[in-house]
């Protein structure tokens, strides 16, 4: 396993959303792929939390997650910012004003921001009679914009969504979020490690979210 060590090679797998993996790999793994021939990569999808559980069990290398708790095994690096909140398209449709009494929301109720930013819409006396429930940001993204409702998105996969053209509702409530790369604290002096992880934090550190 030496060898290895000092060599950008090897099975390596990244752990990230299925969200961040669409604004994020396009832009680190075709140079690492087109440099580094001897190396592999496998992609793991889930939520930010279990890439998280996986990290630290050892069952995924690097993980490029939302909001991670400090771990004494891991090495959590910043890489981003983001930011969740309420989005809506320019149909003239009742169920996108979210004044109106038919308004329905589009959300994935498991994240955790989600229901933070529902809690705060309730407490403001904003409430839905009707909800549409995806575990998919961008079926989320394509049925905000094509006037379903209203959307719970972050900005970044909102903008990388060009062609739907969705618009952020100014002064309701949001959730900040932090885009973190994390990886074992054994793993921090392996070659490939570092390769993987400067591409990671120097293309999305780059890649504003609007």
């Amino acid at each position: 396993a030496l060898p290895i060590l000092n060599e950008i090679q090897g099975s390596y797998s990244i752990g990230c959303h299925p969200s961040i993996a669409l604004y994020s790999l396009g832009n680190f793994l075709p140079n690492l792929m087109e440099q580094h021939k001897q190396l592999n990569i496998k992609l793991i999808h889930s939520l930010s939390r279990k890439i998280v559980e996986g990290v630290i069990s050892s069952s995924i290398d690097i993980g490029i997650v939302v909001n991670p708790i400090h771990h004494p095994d891991l090495v959590i690096r910043k890489i981003c910012e983001d930011e969740i909140t309420f989005w809506s398209s320019n149909s003239a449709r009742d169920i996108q004003k979210i004044n109106s009494n038919d308004a329905v929301l589009i959300c994935d109720p498991e994240l955790l921001q989600v229901q933070s930013v529902l809690k705060k819409m309730s407490k403001i006396g904003i409430k839905f009679n009707r909800v549409i429930t995806s575990s998919s940001l961008e079926v989320i993204a394509m049925l905000t914009s094509s006037g379903c409702g209203v959307g719970i998105l972050p900005s970044r996969v909102a903008t990388i969504m060009k062609s739907q053209k969705l618009e952020k509702l100014e002064n309701f409530p949001s959730f900040h979020d932090e885009i973190c790369l994390l990886f074992r604290v054994e793993n921090k002096n392996v070659k490939t490690i570092q390769a993987i992880s400067k591409a990671i934090t120097t293309s999305l550190s780059s890649y504003p979210a609007r």
